[in-house]
């Protein structure tokens, strides 16, 4: 069993920010949420814990995931790193726990691209913004297709995103472009 550091709640699923959301998905065009509910689906095609999101195939969707925040979130965040690898893309709103065993093995050097989010996220529902960091993490991109940095360089400074993310490229990790320096070519 993986331990996490993840503060205990009510609830382990937090439903994302409509704004947030719709902002990621002018982008990205997403096809499926895989960690959904009826109510707070996101996507036309979603799976909720009846169906069991991390027993479906995620082949050739474009994958939105804000997954349950508890002992089981490694193996959502390792199923989305696994999807990346395989030709998907995941993008992931996730708890920026940055020293905890499952960000350093399923997020550190396997995700393309991390936004941290500057302050905290409201989620729908509840009373107070989230008492923890959060960040936006994407696996997958080959060279073609929606990236989280394009759509950041898009909106021309991080800053004016409604304050939403942190200023400029501090914020943000792009495996990429450190992949293609190592190899002297360039993005």
């Amino acid at each position: 069993m993986t331990k996490t550091n993840i503060p205990p709640a009510k609830s382990t699923e937090w439903e994302t920010p409509r704004k947030l959301f719709h902002m990621l998905d002018e982008t990205f065009k997403f096809t499926l949420d895989c960690c959904a509910t009826d109510e707070n689906a996101k996507c036309q095609a979603y799976f909720t814990k009846d169906n069991d999101g991390l027993m479906q195939d995620w082949e050739k969707e474009v994958l939105w995931m804000n997954p349950p925040y508890g002992k089981g979130i490694e193996e959502w965040v390792k199923k989305a790193a696994e999807h990346g690898e395989n030709g998907g893309i995941a993008v992931c709103l996730l708890p920026a726990y940055v020293s905890t065993g499952w960000w350093i093995r399923q997020v550190m050097g396997k995700a393309n691209h991390i936004a941290f989010i500057k302050g905290r996220v409201h989620f729908v529902g509840a009373k107070h913004s989230a008492t923890f960091p959060s960040a936006i993490v994407q696996y997958g991109w080959i060279g073609h297709g929606p990236r989280l940095l394009d759509m950041l360089e898009y909106r021309e400074t991080i800053c004016k995103m409604d304050g939403m993310f942190c200023e400029r490229s501090i914020g943000i990790f792009d495996r990429n472009a450190r992949v293609a320096h190592q190899k002297g070519t360039k993005q």
